[in-house]
């Protein structure tokens, strides 16, 4: 493996010696999931997984403007050059390939969409994209600060929950495959895929401008993922139901950092929770949600929106009113007026 190091763009996948106070790791990409991994470049981190963060979120060329700029998986401009071009060591480009390629149960949970409905797969794929696109997004608004916390200890907070965040949206993406309505949009690691407009909260549409954004975002954005994942531990759709278990399980440590800052400084919250209240729990959709309702009806989910709702409610109304943050929040009308069910997310205000 070479040691020479790239100041190119990385997603870090195997850790190489160089004469560095820290270690670099080569990384690779791939235009397809079925296709050979080919390395991009390398990053230079101290810990594996800021490397994975660094790879993901290090690209700073700046995006072509479009309708849907702030709505980019990426700030990356496509390259010119062939994306693969920098390929060099074909030993570590085989093992890597050897190590990526899919198992048996990943196979296996791409057959299982045969197994829903007909009436029941675009609801279902509705779903998983739109938990794919937000947990993405999320994860990288909080990779975002894991240099810009204000406390250490809040800045370790940030990269672990980045780290997590991106990581269910990588078990989610490949899920969408099965799925017939998936064959004409691009998917995770096509060449462009990160150009594409997404269906995530319009709260995550641009950066996180302070601290307490970060916050309310962790606390509001953040749980409600969490109560829909809740909803699902015990769903007849094995995929679905084997990823909840796991999210919620570690989604524990998002709700404790959450939490812990409401308790320190509330005063300093109150208008960055209103800020995204509302796309938290306009999320969930209307009472007759085509997405939601049908996957309830056939026991996909455990709850309706109306119960997911009171469901996020009751894990906020205790800590928010201790902080007396809470009684301006929960009386508010919601705005349906500008809620779009079919991409899931509000439109802008007038």
């Amino acid at each position: 493996m070479s040691t020479a190091a790239s100041p190119q763009r990385e997603r870090g996948v195997r850790e190489e010696s160089k004469p560095s106070l820290r270690t670099c790791w080569l990384v690779f990409a791939r235009r397809r999931y079925d296709e050979a991994l080919y390395q991009v470049g390398t990053v230079t981190a101290d810990d594996p997984a800021m490397a994975v963060i660094f790879a993901q979120r290090d690209d700073r060329r700046t995006a072509q403007p479009g309708a849907d700029r702030d709505r980019l998986l990426s700030d990356a401009r496509p390259t010119t050059a062939g994306l693969f071009e920098t390929a060099t060591d074909q030993e570590a480009i085989d093992k890597a390939v050897a190590a990526a390629a899919p198992v048996a149960a990943e196979r296996a949970d791409l057959a299982m969409v045969n197994t829903l409905d007909a009436a029941l797969r675009q609801p279902m794929y509705a779903l998983l994209s739109s938990l794919a696109d937000n947990k993405y997004v999320l994860g990288r608004r909080y990779a975002e600060w894991c240099t810009g916390a204000p406390m250490l200890e809040s800045a370790v907070a940030a990269a672990a929950m980045a780290q997590d965040e991106l990581g269910h949206a990588r078990s989610f993406y490949p899920l969408l495959r099965g799925f017939p309505n998936a064959r004409d949009v691009v998917q995770m690691e096509e060449k462009g895929w990160q150009q594409r407009p997404t269906n995530a909260m319009a709260c995550l549409d641009r950066s996180f401008a302070t601290w307490s954004e970060f916050l309310a975002a962790n606390l509001l954005v953040d749980t409600a993922f969490t109560t829909l994942l809740s909803a699902a531990v015990s769903s007849s759709y094995e995929p679905l139901r084997q990823r909840a278990a796991k999210i919620v399980q570690e989604e524990a440590g998002h709700w404790v950092h959450g939490a812990g800052w409401v308790r320190r400084a509330p005063a300093h919250l109150s208008s960055a929770l209103a800020a995204v209240w509302d796309d938290a729990f306009t999320w969930f959709g209307q009472a007759d949600d085509p997405v939601l309702g049908p996957l309830a009806e056939a026991g996909i989910l455990a709850d309706k929106p109306e119960a997911l709702r009171r469901n996020l409610r009751a894990r906020l109304e205790p800590l928010l009113d201790e902080a007396e943050v809470g009684e301006p929040l929960f009386t508010r009308e919601l705005p349906w007026s500008r809620w779009d069910p079919t991409v899931r997310r509000l439109s802008p205000a007038v």
